[in-house]
């Protein structure tokens, strides 16, 4: 009542111009985008530690474990791990990827919903957003594919494999991204993270070969059903 009073006139509903959105320049708003995404990565030390730490560590477990031959000296040739040590390493660059990426929509959604509002820019985001999770994939995929290789002794293969880890990688990153623009706890994509792995160690054709399936779920081909569609079985 006293600021009413004392306020003399103030503005009505019909006198507030309704906002307008403001359009930018799409590169200087890609380009933005980008730079606030890294910079939220850099700010966050555990998945700094994720992107640079884990997979070198993984690789070396892997490769240490599988070097073995049954000559005194090891010879790459001799090593009947070979098929197991590339299963587990494709496994790992495929489950870095959705790892790393599982939150990517759930922890800012509100932030980019408001932004949205008031600046479209949601093409800008998404293509920010894939940019980054290449660069990150190259990376990872570099800290997995190098150490791997240079402890099994088989470094001619280094090129090959870096590239289809980072191709796997990418897959995985892209797969839990879209995961998390349907839910709202990160826990959640998390549970979903074996459900989308376990299918994919299945239908590899590397643990179990496709001859050997149940007849039931297999084409005339001899492929099962569902293997075509998964990423692993084509790395």
């Amino acid at each position: 009542r006293r600021f009413v009073e004392n306020s003399g006139s103030y503005p009505t509903l019909t006198s507030i111009r309704p906002l307008n959105k403001r359009k930018t320049n799409g590169l200087e708003s890609f380009a933005s985008q980008l730079k606030f995404s890294f910079k939220c990565d850099l700010r966050n030390k555990i998945r700094t530690a994720m992107i640079i730490a884990i997979p070198p560590l993984m690789a070396v477990a892997i490769s240490l474990l599988t070097r073995f031959s049954h000559s005194d000296e090891y010879a790459y040739y001799s090593n009947p791990n070979i098929p197991a040590w590339l299963m587990m390493l494709l496994i790992t660059a495929f489950f870095l990827g959705l790892v790393v990426s599982a939150h990517e929509f759930i922890f800012l959604r509100q932030f980019h919903r408001n932004e949205h509002i008031i600046n479209d820019k949601s093409t800008s985001l998404s293509l920010a957003k894939i940019t980054k999770y290449i660069v990150h994939s190259a990376i990872m995929s570099l800290m997995l594919t190098l150490p791997a290789t240079l402890i099994e002794g088989n470094l001619f293969f280094f090129g090959k494999l870096f590239v289809i880890n980072w191709l796997l990688t990418f897959c995985g990153c892209l797969t839990s991204m879209i995961i998390s623009l349907f839910f709202r706890s990160i826990s959640t994509v998390y549970l979903l993270i074996p459900i989308i792995v376990i299918p994919q160690m299945i239908f590899s054709g590397g643990l179990v070969q496709y001859d050997n399936f149940n007849q039931k779920f297999v084409k005339d081909s001899g492929m099962p059903l569902f293997a075509n569609l998964m990423p692993i079985r084509w790395a």
